[in-house]
């Protein structure tokens, strides 16, 4: 279904799969999962037209398999994501037209350390800066 808000998930500690949030076209700011500690499978957010920012995950800090953004044409930040420190497979920060490369891709990479990151780092198609 498409939302225009998440709501209702600050309880939430732990993905025990999968955690994807894509093809909504109607949802512009991502929140609300402030005590999500683990992901134990794919996190990934993907084709959200109209998002512009990645919020609410404060105490996020492991990813069990790929953390994928990608293909978000107006996404301006992921800060919330900063605070990731393994992902166990693939990382990919890809065609985020609005996204800052250095500031935010790259940035996001760094946080997390290559050392940390299991599987291929892909970071294209992202914004200046």
């Amino acid at each position: 279904p498409v939302l225009a808000t998440l709501g209702g998930f600050g309880s939430l500690t732990t993905a025990a799969d999968k955690f994807e949030i894509k093809n909504n076209g109607v949802l512009s700011v991502i929140g609300g999962f402030g005590q999500l500690a683990t992901v134990g499978g794919n996190l990934k957010f993907e084709a959200n037209s109209v998002l512009t920012g990645i919020g609410g995950f404060g105490t996020l800090v492991t990813v069990g398999d790929n953390l994928e953004v990608k293909d978000h044409p107006l996404l301006m930040n992921m800060n919330a994501l900063f605070t990731i420190d393994v992902v166990v497979d693939d990382f990919k920060i890809q065609n985020n037209g609005f996204l800052p490369t250095v500031g935010q891709a790259e940035a996001l990479r760094d946080a997390v350390g290559v050392s940390d990151i299991g599987g291929t780092i892909t970071i294209t198609g992202n914004g200046p800066g």
